[in-house]
């Protein structure tokens, strides 16, 4: 039933074997390569994006600063658009894996577009949000969310994203195998508002910290083909 390896068939595998002064050399550069990956795969893991509340700043409910746009895609232009799935948006991070499918055969969808923040209501613990800068249409447990012009989009997508939504999410949460969030408690959910003006400050440095994470994001996948390079450059292969 398990696929196994002969040990015999192991043994016969032959290997590049260079002086072991070369061997060294070689162990050394991965290792280097080995401890950069290491190193951004740290501070991503490491990165919370934080809103730090000034105990002063007015509250509202989310509804009063935006509200659902659950508007289904009708036409066959709307049907045409790249669909969006929530296997489509990392957790935790609002990041959207590209995707030109548009999946046809899904005919129920909401439409959506860079005026919008997506919420996916189901299994919220995952905590996916995103911030679309294109037109489309993405599943129904996604959430097109359209800002009032008190509420900067950035903003209300990291008030989103934080695990304070999460808690109540998952407090209110129907379902227990494949729970969802109750949409009504989250437009309910008090928020921070202070002025646009800081608003944006606050999205500024996040969206400094975030470009941090993705430059170490795309260190970790240069040093990860460097190895790989390496690797095929020993054994002789074409890369």
């Amino acid at each position: 039933a398990f696929a196994s390896i002969n040990r015999k068939e192991i043994e016969a595998i032959e290997i590049p074997l260079p002086p072991l002064e070369e061997q060294g050399q070689i162990v050394a550069e991965l290792d280097g390569y080995r401890k950069i990956i290491e190193g951004a795969r740290q501070v991503i893991a490491n990165y919370k994006p934080t809103i730090k509340i000034d105990p002063m700043w007015p509250k509202v409910k989310l509804g009063e600063v935006c509200r659902q746009e659950r508007r289904f895609a009708s036409s066959k232009a709307e049907l045409q658009l790249p669909y969006l799935g929530l296997e489509d948006i990392e957790s935790g991070t609002g990041r959207i894996h590209p995707n030109t499918s548009t999946n046809e055969a899904i005919s129920t969808s909401f439409t959506f577009g860079p005026i919008h923040v997506l919420y996916s209501k189901l299994r919220p613990y995952l905590n996916k949000v995103a911030l679309p800068d294109f037109e489309g249409r993405c599943t129904t447990e996604l959430i097109p969310i359209l800002p009032s012009d008190r509420i900067q989009r950035t903003y209300l997508f990291w008030l989103l994203l934080r695990q304070e939504t999460v808690t109540v999410a998952m407090d209110g949460k129907t379902g227990t195998r494949m729970p969802r969030a109750d949409m009504e408690l989250i437009m309910n959910m008090e928020i921070p508002l202070p002025p646009l003006a800081i608003q944006r400050e606050i999205v500024a440095g996040i969206e400094s910290e975030r470009a941090l994470v993705e430059a170490n994001r795309k260190l970790a996948e240069i040093f990860e083909r460097k190895i790989q390079d390496k690797l095929a450059e020993i054994w002789g292969e074409e890369k």
